[in-house]
């Protein structure tokens, strides 16, 4: 089996890669931004295949160590570590709206962060419907 291929754009969709100096940030503004976001995360090995680690569940952040370059995925009550990246890309639409985060590491291994809403952040924030009753 061959090395996975980063995300291939979709339609308009832009694949953009994050240098190494800017995933610090990237990762902190991405876990404000989207932080409660419904989201799924899904790795990549070559031994295991394609396994999906959660589905629909609350995005809690991103979180990158940079000496060790270890990024771990907070979603829900799960937290996901990625060892060793190397190569980080966003996927983003042709309104800006950010869909998703990959992550590769040394050996191949790939994790992609896909988010539900595919809404800028200005168009969902504040958009929740009023409790039942009011």
């Amino acid at each position: 089996m061959t090395a996975l291929a980063p995300l291939a754009p979709t339609n308009a969709d832009r694949l953009l890669r994050v240098p190494p100096p800017d995933w610090a940030e990237c990762f902190d503004r991405l876990s404000r931004s989207h932080e409660g976001w419904l989201a799924t995360l899904t790795t990549f090995d070559e031994a295991r295949g394609e396994q999906i680690e959660a589905r629909g569940l609350p995005l809690g952040g991103v979180v990158y160590e940079a000496p060790t370059k270890a990024v771990e995925i907070r979603l829900g009550p799960l937290a996901h570590s990625v060892t060793d990246v190397s190569r980080v890309w966003l996927r983003v639409g042709a309104d800006g709206a950010e869909k998703a985060l990959e992550l590769a590491s040394a050996d191949a291994t790939h994790a992609l962060l896909e988010f539900r809403s595919a809404l800028p952040t200005e168009m969902v924030n504040g958009l929740a419907p009023a409790p039942i009753g009011e």
